[in-house]
């Protein structure tokens, strides 16, 4: 094996120490092989599996965890860092999380399989926030180049392609909801590991026109975040909220990644109860609800995202402004302009499409407004254009649980089963599936974590028994119940301990006391 190509295969293999990144591998494999250099093809194997391998041993060494996105992390939100606090400990602040295995929160039919993979494979391309054409625009170049001389490619170039793309749609498939890595930053950081590679398809250049358009098109969408680093490190959701950005779609199905969740002002907004409808303002066009009132800037386009536990089967919109205005209201593929007569109230019904993500429908409401007028507030400089009120009709299934009892629910699970508080992102999950009907189907997938594993490894059934009690009903174990619930854990039947705490009379009583 030459060193030019032992070179290259370490690039290859420090990539793939990336999750699901091995892909990658394929192409050199199938170079030799289909060069019948079987030997050349067993070597880059060896080579590959030995340093991924090794790669994963190391990480083991420094952090214990052969995993390098598993083991106890911590998220530290409002200001709050580890040992901030006088005498504080790691442990003491902060919000515990690991990802110790891949999680699906409900397996879809193959039909909504393939509507979410098309979805997403759209979303991927050209979305808002994580798309491949504003992030990596040079990327883009590169592969329509190639393209444009494929007469010029040789086979490897064209494997090399081939696995980029899959790649892709590897991750698509694996981490529907999750695909850009999340935390919160724009642009898609699971794939950055994977872009380099782009660079070994590049056709010879004629001219320096591709490589002026390829820098071009980036700069129109990342030129603001590289000229104000800091600014867009702290504030990710500023940036996508102007210019190009606003003409690519929003990823729906990635509702609990996008850069906004990260301003818990705009991204934690409760507009109305029962039905419950959260909301998401994704730009500083459409102001937080003054009641059951959302003003909408003067001149300008306001995007919110909607989600509820149902499908909206109808939206009635209500507008209003002391000026006339002409205002367009869009909504899951449904689409109405009208004309707004000063002070006079107009009514517009949609009937919106909308996407399943994360156990709840989301929609994306887009107002746009052609005038607007000065605030009379001597305290309000704010440039308005129309006040919107929303009346949703959400085909909700009949559920036990009010949205709060849901909550409740969901909260002393998670400290029952794991120990630990809920986190923001999970508490919706589980919140909607308590209110479906589907506590059984939680409760299994809690029992069947990684996370619970390892706590039931370092436990005894005696310990396990009385967390189960301290998360569900606040107390400790009577000698009454306890044994049957102590053999019922001896035995496995972990499952079956948590439903006849959840179902008993006293988790009721004390639930409709809160």
């Amino acid at each position: 094996m030459s060193e030019k190509l032992f070179r290259r295969l370490l690039l290859l293999v420090a990539l793939s120490f990336s999750a699901v990144f091995a892909v990658l591998i394929i192409p050199p494999l199938l170079w030799h092989w289909h060069h019948r250099r079987w030997a050349d093809g067993a070597r880059v194997a060896v080579v590959f599996g030995l340093v991924v391998a090794g790669g994963f041993g190391v990480n083991a060494l420094v952090s214990g965890e052969l995993n390098y996105q598993g083991g106890e992390r911590r998220i530290y939100q409002d200001d709050e860092f580890p040992f901030d606090a006088s005498g504080a400990e790691f442990a003491d602040l902060g919000v515990s999380v690991s990802t110790n295995e891949l999680s699906f929160e409900e397996t879809p039919t193959a039909t909504g399989f393939a509507r979410l993979l098309t979805r997403n494979i759209g979303y991927f391309l050209v979305g808002r926030h994580f798309g491949f054409v504003p992030f990596f625009f040079p990327g883009v170049g590169v592969v329509v180049w190639a393209l444009w001389c494929r007469l010029e490619l040789r086979a490897w170039q064209f494997l090399i392609l081939a696995s980029a793309a899959a790649t892709a749609v590897v991750l698509l498939v694996f981490l529907p909801y999750s695909w850009s890595g999340g935390g919160g930053p724009a642009g898609n950081r699971y794939y950055m590991s994977v872009y380099p590679v782009l660079f070994f398809i590049m056709p010879p250049l004629r001219s320096i026109g591709p490589a002026c358009a390829a820098w071009l098109g980036g700069a129109v969408f990342t030129v603001q975040i590289l000229a104000t680093p800091f600014v867009s490190a702290r504030q990710p959701y500023l940036n996508v909220q102007q210019g190009a950005f606003r003409w690519l779609p929003v990823e729906l199905t990635m509702v609990n990644d996008l850069p906004i969740m990260v301003d818990q002002v705009r991204s934690r907004v409760v507009y109305q109860e029962d039905p419950t409808v959260p909301m998401q303002f994704l730009n500083d066009d459409a102001y937080l609800p003054e009641g059951s009132r959302i003003w909408i800037g003067g001149g300008s386009h306001g995007d919110i995202i909607m989600r509820t536990d149902g499908p909206i089967t109808s939206l009635r919109v209500t507008l209003s402004a002391p000026v006339d205005n002409e205002v367009t209201v869009r909504i899951g593929g449904s689409e109405a302009t009208v004309d707004v007569q000063a002070g006079v109230p107009t009514q517009v019904t949609l009937t919106p499409r909308g996407v399943f993500s994360r156990e709840s429908w989301a929609y994306l409401l887009s107002v746009t407004t052609r005038d607007g007028f000065r605030s009379p507030s001597l305290t309000d400089s704010r440039y308005l254009g129309v006040a919107l009120r929303l009346t949703p009709t959400v085909d909700v299934p009949p559920s036990t649980y009010t949205r709060r009892q849901a909550e409740e629910v969901a909260g002393r699970l998670y400290r029952a089963i794991l120990q630990r508080e809920i986190d923001p992102n999970a508490r919706v999950a589980a919140t909607a599936r308590v209110r479906r009907g589907r506590l059984e189907s939680l409760v299994s997938s809690m029992i069947d974590s990684r996370e619970f594993s390892d706590l039931r490894e370092q436990s005894q059934p005696a310990e396990l028994l009385e967390a189960f009690y301290a998360g569900l009903l606040d107390r400790v174990p009577d000698a009454a119940g306890a044994d049957d619930s102590l053999r019922e854990i001896t035995r496995g039947g972990y499952r079956d301990a948590i439903m006849d705490l959840l179902l008993s009379e006293e988790f009721e009583a004390t639930l409709l006391s809160q």
